[in-house]
């Protein structure tokens, strides 16, 4: 499984380090269009159900200057609106407001 170094994937708690590492690589990475394959299949295999819900969003956030380019990225937004559906049903609308 590809994973960005530095991140605990098994805790559940918000972590800005775990943050601040998933917008570092991913902007680094886009800032080089050539490895635009690389964060595909990166969000291809984001496993949500071990993420925080500030964690899923930084996924989205960054990746959404270039959702047209990932095509898995509207899956990982599918993965994630169920989570959020079952973890914080009220919330899930407007948490997802714009990420689309």
């Amino acid at each position: 499984m590809n994973r960005l170094p530095g991140i605990d994937y098994d805790c559940t708690d918000s972590n800005v380090d775990d943050i601040d590492v998933v917008y570092d690589t991913i902007d680094e990475m886009l800032r080089h269009g050539k490895k635009l394959v690389q964060i595909d299949d990166l969000l291809g295999r984001v496993d949500v159900s071990k993420l925080s819900i500030v964690l899923m969003l930084s996924y989205l956030t960054i990746t959404a200057s270039a959702s047209s380019l990932l095509p898995n990225r509207r899956a990982l937004y599918e993965r994630i609106h169920v989570r959020l559906t079952i973890i914080d049903p009220e919330r899930v609308d407007d948490l997802l407001h714009g990420l689309f």
